[in-house]
Parts: C-alpha cells; structure tokens; sequence
C-alpha cells in the first residue's frame, strides 16, 4: 500500500478525532487550541482537508450510485382510439414526484426527465 497514503489516512483520522474532542468540549476553537496546545492556523488547515476529503467520499459515492442506477426502461402504452387526441397524456410518478408527459412528447426528453427525478 502507498505509505503516502497510509500517512495521510492515519493524520486525518488523528484531526478527525480532534475535531470531534473540540465540538464535544464545547469550547471555541480558540480557546479549545489554546487549552491544548494547537496551533489554531493548523487546527483550521485540517479541518478544511477533512471536509474536502468527505466531499471527494461523497462525491465518488454518488458517482457510484449513479453508475449503478437502472436505465429507465420504456414501455409502449397502446391508446384507445378515443385517447389519441393531442390532449392525451400519461402521469408517471416516481417517489414524491409525478410528471405528466403529452402524447407526442419527444422520446429524448422524456428520458431525461424520468433519469433526472429518479435520482432525487
């Protein structure tokens, strides 16, 4: 394994722990440093590498989650002949969500629509 890495996980995992005392004292992080003796320019150095660590996390996981999300899948839905007016339309609801699509939507759009409110 990358000691480089290691050493970087291991000092993350020191600050985070830092951090956690900090909040759990209930001090300013002035006084809190001072108290024991950390630097504060340091103490806000880590705590910025931590949050764009948990931000590269979190980005990654939903990069994951969306690669593994199902395509939408499409169905033909067959109109009864007093239905094929341009006023039909079809309402989809997904969770909390509904959209309604006019017949004659573009293919394209629907698609992206649907993808995007699958994802909320």
């Amino acid at each position: 394994m990358n000691t480089r890495r290691m050493a970087k996980e291991v000092r993350l995992s020191q600050w985070s722990e830092v951090m956690r005392a900090r909040r759990e004292s209930g001090e300013t992080v002035r006084s809190f440093c001072q108290t024991n003796g950390i630097d504060e320019k340091k103490y806000y150095y880590w705590q910025r590498r931590l949050r764009e660590t948990a931000c590269e996390v979190m980005s990654e996981r939903r990069d994951q989650m969306m690669s593994l999300a199902p395509a939408p899948a499409f169905a033909e839905i067959p109109l009864s002949s007093n239905e094929t007016s341009q006023e039909s339309m079809v309402v989809v609801r997904i969770g909390r969500y509904s959209v309604e699509i006019q017949s004659g939507a573009d293919e394209g759009t629907v698609e992206r629509v649907l993808r995007a409110v699958s994802h909320l």
